[in-house]
C-alpha cells in the first residue's frame, strides 16, 4: 500500500485518498473499520507525500445519534489524527455543523479545510419532514438544525480560503429513493451552482461566489485553476403549464421565484383559482408533485424547474359538504402514453 501511496502521488492523475468509515453510507459498507490501528502506515507515508485524505466526517457506532456523528467524529478520530500527523493535509468533506466549522477555522490555514454541499447551505433537517416524509432532501451526512445552517453559511461566505465548493451530488433511481427503506443522497448537479449563487446573493457576497467555486479547492489542493469561464446570469424563464384538457400556456417567472409565486402567476395570466391549483412538475423520467408552502416556500430551481420546464395544473375538487365522487382524467402525456 505505501508503494501505491508513493507511486500514485507521481502519477499526475490521482491527487487525494478518500476515507469512508464502514457503513457511512451509501455503498460503503466495505469501509474503513480501524483508522489508527490499520491504516496508520498509510497516512503517514501520505504526510511524507503531501497527498491528501479526503473524510466522510462520522461516526457510526449504533449508540451515537445520528446527528451527532460528525461532532463525535471530530472529537474521538480527526482532532486526534491531526495531532499526531499536524503535516497531513485533510478535507471534511460535506460538513454539516457549527462544531465542523469552528474545528476547521481553528487548525492550522493550508491543512484542514473542509467542502460544502448546496442543501447544507439551503436546507434544515424540518425540510426532512414538512408536509410528510421527504425522502428527496434525505442524505448523509443527515441535515441538521438551523442553528448549524447558519453557521455554515457564515464561514461559506466571509471569504474563508478553508471551504470550497463540493456538491455530493448523488443520484439514485426514483423507486430507490420513494420506497420503505429509501437510500441517501441529494442529486443536484444540473442546477448545483445556481444555488450556491443564490447562497451567496442573500448573504450579500457575490463577490466572494468565484473564489469559493473556482480557487480554494485547486489552491488546497496544490493544482493549478482552471481558465475555462462560466457566465451566471440573473434573468427570468418560461415555463411551460398544461391543463387537463391539453391545452399549453406559458409562464414567465423570475429565478428565484417559488412555486407560490408560480401560483399567483397563473392565476393572475388565467384566472383560476390560487388555493385549488395542483402543479406536477414532468421530466423525462418521473413525475413530482410541487407542493406551496407559502410565501416563503421552496423555489421553482430547488425543484429542479428549467427554462422550458414541463408542470401540468390540476384542481382540488370544491369542498361543498356534498357526497359527490370525484374522478381526474390525467392527460395522455403526463402518464407517458402520448
Amino acid at each position: 500500500m505505501l508503494i501505491l501511496i508513493i507511486s500514485t502521488e507521481r502519477s499526475g492523475v490521482v491527487y487525494a485518498v478518500k476515507l469512508y468509515p464502514a457503513g457511512a453510507t451509501t455503498n460503503s459498507q466495505d469501509g474503513v473499520t480501524d483508522l489508527f490501528g490499520k491504516c496508520l502506515p498509510v497516512l503517514e507515508e501520505m504526510a511524507q507525500q503531501n497527498m491528501p485524505l479526503l473524510v466522510h466526517g462520522e461516526v457510526t457506532d449504533a449508540d451515537v445519534d445520528v446527528f451527532d456523528r460528525e461532532k463525535v467524529f471530530i472529537d474521538t478520530v480527526l482532532r486526534p489524527l491531526i495531532q499526531r500527523l499536524p503535516q497531513l493535509k485533510v478535507v471534511m468533506e460535506h460538513v454539516t455543523t457549527k462544531d465542523a466549522v469552528k474545528f476547521v477555522e481553528s487548525c492550522k490555514e493550508g491543512f484542514v479545510a473542509a467542502t460544502v454541499t448546496p442543501q447544507h447551505l439551503l436546507l434544515n433537517r424540518n425540510s426532512l419532514f414538512q408536509g410528510g416524509l421527504q425522502p428527496h432532501n434525505y442524505c448523509l451526512p443527515v441535515l441538521k438544525r438551523e442553528i448549524h445552517r447558519q453557521a455554515i453559511v457564515s464561514a461559506v461566505t466571509s471569504g474563508s480560503k478553508r471551504f470550497f465548493i463540493g456538491t455530493d451530488s448523488a443520484p439514485h433511481e426514483r423507486r430507490r429513493k420513494e420506497s420503505s427503506c429509501g437510500c441517501a443522497g441529494i442529486y443536484s448537479a444540473p442546477v448545483a451552482l445556481s444555488l450556491y449563487a443564490k447562497v451567496f446573493e442573500e448573504a450579500g457576497a457575490l463577490d466572494k461566489l468565484e473564489s469559493f467555486v473556482s480557487f480554494n479547492g485547486p489552491d488546497f489542493y496544490g493544482l493549478p485553476r482552471n481558465t475555462s469561464k462560466i457566465k451566471l446570469s440573473k434573468t427570468s424563464f418560461k415555463v411551460v403549464v398544461e391543463n387537463l384538457t391539453g391545452s399549453l400556456f406559458y409562464v414567465q417567472v423570475g429565478n428565484n421565484a417559488t412555486v407560490a409565486d408560480l401560483k399567483r402567476e397563473i392565476e393572475t395570466q388565467q384566472k383560476l383559482p390560487y388555493d385549488r391549483m395542483i402543479l406536477i412538475l414532468g421530466t423525462d423520467d418521473h413525475r413530482l408533485m410541487m407542493k406551496d408552502d407559502g410565501d416563503d416556500g421552496v423555489s421553482l430551481v430547488d425543484y429542479g424547474v428549467q427554462d422550458e420546464s414541463h408542470i401540468y395544473i390540476f384542481f382540488d375538487p370544491l369542498d361543498d359538504g356534498s357526497t359527490h365522487r370525484f374522478v381526474l382524467t390525467w392527460p395522455d402525456s403526463l402518464l407517458g402514453l402520448a
